[in-house]
């Protein structure tokens, strides 16, 4: 389009050289002719060059107006298809991420109930499995955080996001720390298996995490509940779903 533009300028620019050159003929001549006809027609030639230089430079100013305004209007359309690209990419990824963090939460879920269906076949083997499970989806909640870290454009309540996959991580964290000191001590591989789920029962954040009395109704909720559900990964979740929704 612009090389069109271009050669339609160089064009209009030779007419008009061409009808100067003309003209510049017809004046220096029209002295010179004695015959009253052949000067009416210098003349009329003369008015319609002059008239074709006129709708000449009418028609290429118009012409230019038009194509910078169609210029414009495409660098508009171009610009808006861009910045429709730019935020699908965008939400995009911040679906990814809300997947992301509903998978790492049913992962926890997942190692909860399975630990309650399999601990009487052997809750040491069932204990170590579990944690493995939470350490997986520890280290996934660490990725959100990150990539939040780094792209915090994303979200608009980007802080409140981080600040509930940020208690999820600390509640996980206490149950890891908490079964790392209890693979460090002797006592419980010594146990009888009789015993081993017992004990692991009574252990402070493990013991509240698979807890099932307190899913029906008790005085308190679980730990597992109040902090890692309702004050963490529900209002995270939600923003996260809101916005991407919303496409913004």
């Amino acid at each position: 389009m612009k090389f069109r533009s271009q050669s339609s300028t160089l064009l209009l620019v030779l007419f008009l050289m061409a009808a100067a050159v003309l003209l510049r003929i017809v004046w220096v001549r029209l002295p010179d002719v004695q015959n009253d006809q052949q000067r009416t027609l210098l003349i009329e030639i003369a008015k319609t060059l002059l008239q074709l230089a006129v709708i000449a430079v009418i028609g290429g100013a118009v012409k230019l107006v038009y194509d910078r305004i169609m210029e414009e209007r495409r660098e508009a359309i171009k610009a808006q298809e861009q910045e429709r690209a730019v935020r699908k990419a965008q939400n995009e990824h911040r679906e990814k991420l809300l997947n992301e963090l509903i998978e790492a939460r049913a992962q926890v879920e997942e190692a909860r109930r399975s630990y309650r269906l399999t601990e009487t076949k052997g809750a040491l083997a069932c204990y170590q499995e579990t944690m493995a499970a939470l350490l997986r989806a520890r280290l996934k909640l660490s990725h959100i955080w990150n990539y939040l870290e780094t792209s915090s454009y994303l979200f608009v309540q980007e802080e409140a996001v981080q600040h509930g996959i940020d208690a999820m991580k600390r509640y996980l964290d206490g149950l890891i720390d908490e079964y790392e000191d209890e693979m460090h001590a002797p006592r419980l591989a010594d146990m009888p298996e009789s015993e081993q789920t017992a004990y692991l029962r009574r252990l402070t954040r493990f013991g509240d995490f698979v807890d099932r009395s307190k899913e029906r109704g008790g005085a308190a909720p679980s730990e597992y509940e109040g902090t890692f559900l309702v004050a963490a990964y529900r209002p995270a979740v939600k923003i996260m779903r809101d916005e991407v929704l919303a496409g913004i």
